[in-house]
Parts: structure tokens; C-alpha cells; sequence
């Protein structure tokens, strides 16, 4: 190499390091005009691309790619540096293409370099390595085109290359391992096969509660998402009792990550309570599945308070599956404070968002209802039937331009037609 080209290169470099990387990509397009060693091109091609990369740039950055995959694939003779190099190439190819949203370009990238890395993989660890992630990378884009047959013999593909690896105590491939193993879960269950997927996710859980070991502040977060996709996925094969465990060993994480952060994982603590008031209550254990609820609406509450855009949705539900307790209960007075908390809220969001919130007022409106109806068949109380009317006609109103495609629309719009007849025809 040129002496002076040596010393634009060193600059360049430096600029890396320094983060200033428009200077150094201005310096790499100038040594580009000045040598026609493939090697030297090829140092240059490289760099270029993954600066523009680095900036999000990738329009700018595959063109050098492509010419850097020339470059190696004129070698007549390549060696394993030279495969290595473009397995690498196709890897980053991959990438960008992803990020452009070229998807069918990417699948074939990621297929190239597997094949490329599969040439050079025997004995070679760090090569193992980049094959396992470049099998996720082509399984995520199954994922994508739901083409859930191939994910899974992607994913299942890096798993076995990571067990590999961790059995030959690489067990700094133990995060990508738990990774690829909820991924693979994932794809089960989108394909109604919960049983497998629990066993996939029972060993995600299993590693990460490993790392969680030694490095407890960067993988309890994950251990706990893990069990909380374990009792999401029991609760879905009606083991209510897995699923409440699982979720107890969430909330027991949450708890102390919570404390530990001054709060930070606040929405997540708050979402484990919740889901714990639904199972409990269609357990049929209301009053935990209370004890519960209260816990998440009393964070919600901070929540909202903070970030009422974000979290108001929130602890409205809360109020409304409180007042769907009570209201069972036939505790009638507190289910109806809870309502109309709900319908308060409800009615503030639909205001601003009506598309997004227009039908959980609807519910919670038609709760009240049901609820004016339950009362006046036991009380004969006629004081409820002009405020029932009221909230019928709101809800007509509200309904009358959202297409009945749905079922749960027909429903409800069958429920107006059926409560409007009753509370105009009733008399005592």
C-alpha cells in the first residue's frame, strides 16, 4: 500500500473512532479514486458500507457492498478468508435489505451466506457463530411472510448451532440461544401449537434464569417476560393454575426490579397484577382477582396521572373489570361507582381518539344498562329508566356509523334495540 494512501486510511479510521463518520466517509470516496488494488478497494468498499449503515443510510450503503461482493468473487481461487469474507458481504447485504423492506433481495443475501459460512464452519466457532445468526435472520423473514413452516426450520437450525456452541462452553451465546428458543415459541403458537411452544419457552426461561445468575440486572427483566409468555400460554391450554404460578413468578420479578429502579418497570408491574385480576376472576375467586385489580389501577392511577396520553386507557379498564366484578357479585351500588368512573374516562379518550376508543365507552355504557335492568326487575325502580334511555340513545348515536362486520358490533347494536324496547314499554 501506497504510503500516502496508508495515511488517508489511518485518518479515516481515526474519524471512526471519533464517531465523525460523514468525515471519514468523505476521506474513504477520495481513496477510492486513488488505487486499483482489489485488496485495497475491497478494505474501502467495506468500510464505506458500513459507515452508511452506521447512519441508517442504506440506499447509499448496498451499492458498496455489491462492489466489494465483485471484488471476491473475482478471486479465481479463494480461500477461507476469502469465503469468510463474502459470507460476510451477503450477511450485511441482508441487513440493509431488511431495512429497506426488500425482503425477497434479503432472503436470498441471508441464503447466500449461509452457504458461504456452511464451507468454513467445520472446527470454526466464531464462524458457527455468524451461521446461527444468519439462520435467525432468514427465519425472522419467514416470520414476516408467515411462511411459519420454514421459520421454524430456521430457528431450529441456530438453536442446535448454539447448543453446540454453549456445549463447548461458549456461554456468551447463551442470550442469543434463550432468544432464539422464545422466537421459536412464538412461531408455535402462531401455528395453535401451544404445547410446543411451552417447551420452547420453558427452555428460553431456563437459560435466561442461568444469566439471570450472574447478571441479574441485564437478564431478570427477560426471565420475567419469559413467564409472563409461559402463563399467557397455559392460561390458553385452560391450565389456570400453571398459568397463575407462572404469573406470580413475573409479578415476584417485577416487584424487584421495580424497587430496584425507582420504578421503572411500573407499566410492567401494573400489566402482571392485571392479568392476575382476570385470571383470578374467571377462576372464580373474585375477591383475589379484586385484591389484584386494585394493585394495578392503584399504579395505573400514578401512571396516568403522569402520562395520561399513554396510560388513561389503562386504568379505565381497570375501573370497568372492577365494576364487571362487583356487578356479579351483585354488589350493584360499587359496580356502578366503578362504571362510571370507567365511562368518565371512556368518554375523555373517545373524545380525542374516537376510532380507538369508541367501543370500550360503548361497553362500558351497555354495562350500565344491563345494570339499570337488573335493578328495576328487583327494585321496580322506574327513577332508572330516563337514565337508561339516555345512555341507550348515546350509544345508538355512537354505533350508528361503525359497520356491523364484526359479531361483538352486532351484538351490541342488537343489545341498544332489545334494552330500548324494554325500557320504553316497562311500567310498574
Amino acid at each position: 500500500m501506497e504510503e500516502w494512501l496508508k495515511i488517508k486510511l489511518e485518518k479515516a479510521n481515526e474519524l471512526i473512532e471519533k464517531e465523525e463518520h460523514n468525515e471519514a466517509i468523505r476521506i474513504f470516496i477520495e481513496a477510492l479514486e486513488l488505487t486499483s488494488v482489489p485488496d485495497e478497494l475491497l478494505q474501502i468498499r467495506n468500510s464505506l458500507a458500513y459507515l452508511y449503515q452506521t447512519l441508517g443510510e442504506h440506499t447509499e450503503a448496498i451499492p458498496h457492498y455489491i462492489a466489494a461482493l465483485a471484488i471476491v468473487n473475482d478471486i479465481s481461487e479463494p480461500d477461507n478468508l476469502d469465503i469468510e469474507n463474502r459470507a460476510h458481504i451477503y450477511s450485511s447485504l441482508g441487513n440493509s435489505y431488511i431495512l429497506k423492506g426488500e425482503l425477497k433481495t434479503a432472503s436470498e443475501s441471508f441464503s447466500n451466506a449461509i452457504k458461504n459460512y456452511i464451507e468454513i464452519v467445520e472446527g470454526n466457532e466464531n464462524i458457527k457463530a455468524f451461521l446461527a445468526l444468519n439462520h435467525f435472520n432468514l427465519a425472522s423473514i419467514f416470520i414476516t411472510k408467515k411462511d411459519l413452516y420454514q421459520a421454524k426450520k430456521e430457528l431450529k437450525e441456530s438453536i442446535r448451532l448454539y447448543d453446540e456452541l454453549i456445549e463447548a462452553n461458549q456461554l456468551n451465546f447463551l442470550p442469543y440461544s434463550a432468544n432464539t428458543l422464545a422466537s421459536l415459541a412464538q412461531v408455535f403458537e402462531d401455528d395453535d401449537d401451544y404445547h410446543t411452544a411451552f417447551i420452547h419457552l420453558k427452555k428460553s426461561a431456563d437459560q435466561f434464569s442461568r444469566l439471570s445468575e450472574s447478571e441479574p440486572g441485564k437478564y431478570l427483566a427477560y426471565l420475567a417476560a419469559t413467564y409472563n409468555n409461559m402463563a399467557i400460554n397455559q392460561k390458553q391450554l385452560d391450565y389456570e393454575g400453571k398459568a397463575a404460578q407462572y404469573f406470580e413468578e413475573s409479578l415476584k420479578i417485577y416487584k424487584l426490579l421495580n424497587e430496584k429502579t425507582d420504578g421503572a418497570y411500573s407499566p410492567f408491574l401494573a400489566a402482571t397484577y392485571n392479568s392476575l385480576g382476570v385470571l383470578y376472576t374467571d377462576l372464580e375467586n373474585k375477591d383475589k382477582g379484586i385484591d389484584y385489580y386494585n394493585n394495578a389501577l392503584e399504579i395505573y392511577t400514578v401512571l396516568s396521572d403522569k402520562s395520561p396520553n399513554e396510560y388513561m386507557h389503562y386504568k379505565a379498564t381497570c375501573l370497568h373489570n372492577l365494576g364487571v366484578i362487583y356487578d356479579e357479585k351483585k354488589e350493584y351500588d360499587e359496580a356502578l361507582s366503578y362504571y362510571m368512573k370507567a365511562m368518565e374516562m371512556r368518554k375523555e379518550l373517545a373524545e380525542k381518539e374516537e376510532s380507538s376508543f369508541t367501543l370500550d365507552l360503548c361497553v362500558t355504557l351497555l354495562n350500565i344498562v344491563t345494570l339499570y335492568h337488573t335493578r328495576m326487575e328487583i327494585d321496580q325502580d322506574l327513577k332508572l329508566q330516563q337514565a337508561a334511555m339516555d345512555i341507550i340513545e348515546d350509544v345508538e348515536r355512537r354505533l350508528f356509523y361503525v359497520p356491523d362486520d364484526m359479531p361483538v358490533i352486532k351484538s351490541m347494536k342488537s343489545d341498544v334495540e332489545y334494552f330500548k324496547e324494554f325500557f320504553t314499554e316497562i311500567s310498574y
